[in-house]
Formats: C-alpha cells, sequence, structure tokens
C-alpha cells in the first residue's frame, strides 16, 4: 500500500520503471515529462559502481567518476583484492573511452598516481589487480587502441619504481615480494605446459620499458648502490631465462644487452642456470644471454677471468637441427621448398626481361 501511495502521489503508476525504482528505494521526480532518478551523494561515496560513469561518452562525466574513485580510494583505505579488480575494470573502461593523444595521456598519468593514495599495505595488492587487468584484457585490444595503453603500462611501470625507492627504499624483502607476485600471476610469469599465454605482450612491453624507466630512478641512488639495487629489481627477470615455452629470447638477449651494471653478477647466475639445464634449446638460449652480457660489459671485465668448465658450448648443426633456431640449419623438406620459391622467382624475372625485350623490338620496326 505505501508503494502504491508514493506511486500515486509521484502520478507515475502508467510508467512500470518508476514501480521497480521505487521498490528498490530510489527516488524519482518528474522533469520535462520524463522520470529521472535523484541519486544521493552518499551511495555514490560508499559504493564501488564506478563503471557507467568512468565509461560515458562524454569526458566531463568521466572526469567526475575519476574523481569519485580518488575520493573512494582515500576514504576506504583498506580494500579486498575483488573491490580492487572491480575498481580496475571500470578504469580500464574509462582508459577505453579516452579520445585524443592529450586526453589519453593525462588520463594514463593520473591513473598512475593513484598509486600514490594507496596505503603501504595495500601496495602490493594493488599492482597485483592492475597487472592482472592488464594481461586478461590485453589480448581484446585492436591496433587502434595498443598505443594508449601501452602508454599506460609504461606510466605504470615507472610509478611501480618510484614505489621502490621512495616508499620501499629498495628494501630486499619487500622487493621480493612484489617479484613474487609477479612471477606467480603476470607479467613475469612463466607458461605452463599446454598454456596459451594470453597476457604475453605485457611482458614484452615490460621488458621494453624495463631499463628506461628504472635509469630516471637510478640517478637519484648513490653510484655505490646502484649494482645492489639492479640485481635486485632483475631477479624476478631471471626467473624467465631459459624458458622456451615464452618464446622470448629476442627480448630478454636485448635486455641483457642494455644491462647498466653488475655484469659480473648476472654471468655468473646465467653460467649456474646454464649448469643446471638439461634441455638442448633453453641451454642455447642461456648461452646467448651470457654473450649478450658479455658484450655489453666494460672493456676488461672479463679479461683476467680464467675460462669456466661449466660455460655451456655453443651447440652443433646436429644438436640444432630439430629446433630450427640457426639460419643455416634447414630441413630437406624446407631446402627443397626453398629452392622451388627461388626458381619461381628466377623464371618470372626471365618473362618479365622477355616482355621488355619484345616491347623493344616492336618500337623499334615501327620506326
Amino acid at each position: 500500500s505505501r508503494v502504491f501511495d508514493r506511486l500515486h502521489g509521484h502520478g507515475a503508476m502508467s510508467d512500470p520503471r518508476a514501480v521497480k525504482n521505487l521498490i528498490y528505494g530510489k527516488k524519482v521526480s518528474r522533469k520535462k515529462g520524463e522520470m529521472r532518478l535523484k541519486h544521493d551523494k552518499e551511495d555514490h561515496s560508499i559504493s564501488m559502481n564506478f563503471g557507467k560513469k568512468l565509461s560515458h561518452t562524454d569526458k566531463e562525466v568521466r572526469d567526475l567518476g575519476f574523481q569519485r574513485v580518488e575520493e573512494h580510494l582515500e576514504k576506504h583505505p583498506n580494500m579486498s583484492h575483488e573491490n580492487m579488480m572491480k575498481l580496475w575494470s571500470g578504469l580500464w573502461m574509462g582508459m577505453w573511452m579516452a579520445d585524443k593523444r592529450p586526453v589519453q595521456q593525462e588520463l594514463a598519468a593520473r591513473m598512475g598516481l593513484l598509486t600514490r593514495k594507496i596505503a603501504k599495505e595495500q601496495q602490493l595488492g594493488w599492482m597485483k589487480a592492475a597487472f592482472e587487468t592488464f594481461c586478461r584484457e590485453w589480448q581484446n585490444l585492436d591496433v587502434h587502441r595498443m598505443h594508449k595503453y601501452m602508454t599506460l603500462v609504461r606510466v605504470f611501470v615507472a610509478e611501480l619504481f618510484r614505489q621502490y625507492r621512495v616508499t620501499y627504499h629498495w628494501d630486499e624483502a619487500s622487493l621480493d615480494q612484489f617479484g613474487k607476485v609477479f612471477n606467480e600471476n603476470y607479467p613475469l610469469r612463466p607458461l605452463e605446459s599446454g598454456e596459451t599465454g594470453n597476457g604475453l605482450g605485457v611482458t614484452f612491453h615490460f621488458l621494453n620499458c624495463f631499463w628506461e624507466e628504472l635509469s630516471a630512478e637510478l640517478e637519484k641512488v648513490p653510484e655505490e648502490n646502484r649494482k645492489k639495487v639492479v640485481l635486485r629489481v632483475i631477479k624476478p627477470v631471471m626467473v624467465l631465462v631459459g624458458d622456451k615455452k615464452l618464446g622470448l629470447p629476442p627480448k630478454l638477449q636485448a635486455f641483457f644487452t642494455d644491462l647498466p651494471c653488475g655484469h659480473e653478477e648476472v654471468r655468473e647466475q646465467l653460467l649456474v642456470k646454464a649448469g643446471e639445464e638439461t634441455d638442448v634449446l633453453a641451454r642455447y638460449y642461456l648461452y646467448t644471454y651470457i654473450c649478450s652480457v658479455e658484450r655489453s660489459a666494460p672493456e676488461g671485465t672479463f679479461c683476467d677471468m680464467t675460462p669456466d668448465p661449466e660455460r655451456p658450448q655453443p651447440l652443433t648443426q646436429m644438436e640444432m637441427k630439430p629446433y630450427g633456431v640457426m639460419g643455416k640449419v634447414k630441413t630437406r623438406a624446407q631446402q627443397r621448398k626453398r629452392a622451388k620459391h627461388a626458381l619461381a622467382i628466377k623464371k618470372e624475372k626471365k618473362t618479365l626481361a622477355g616482355g621488355a625485350k619484345a616491347m623493344k623490338v616492336r618500337k623499334s620496326r615501327r620506326k
């Protein structure tokens, strides 16, 4: 009866949406002949329903939704992992709707600065939720939206390294916790047998912008401590070396080529892994990484060191033949296919040359 009285008082008996809204406790008013909801401001500060505003087509509405997110993080410092995932789903859609380069860059910077509003105890869960969202949604991106999300990941990686320096002061135990989360989830998780790896794009981009973003923070570290910092930060990356399922050898080879310091220590770690590895292809990858470290090392770093018997030797052609890694190693079927393709190209060039010669003869006869 109370619902009936309220409907009768508002004159909305003919609108079924008004019945539903009033039953669920939302106020209804008539404005310019339409039924519109009046949401209470207090409800927005408590609820986690930011998706509608963050994914709105109007930028002003999206900015208002982002402001509500900031207020929510300040009022609720302790959030569960489920709520963080919901929040990051809304932020992901907010970036999806952002158009034009300046708007996208501003939003990426604001999303990166959200990390500073998170309590120190919640930083690890916030990073985990962010990268889990990145890797889950990365496969759904098209070529037109890829660039702005790459900017978002780069900003987030830069903010991650800043938190390492400002909040955790490069503490080894704290960095090990972050590395463990990255290796167990994403973006630095080794693939298991039969797994496809949908978030490999995030792993590639993470490795691409790793040294560039870390160098800005290393400049603020005393020179005598930089080697220790680098060795602590790359621990989760070292878990990936020798993993043939990821298909990361070129990326990791460039990663070790750009190594700023700590060449001897990293080389020793790679040698230990090479000595423990039994897979032929993984040993080949580890050998290429060791060569990359030695090429990027300062002159004279390894001159006085005696040859290590545990160092993996270059593989023979017979060992590499089943993998097809080296360019000179080809199976007979590949050689036949390559010869057939070269013969077809030769015939095509001969036909074109004959046609050009015939055209010259015709022109000369006409003259």
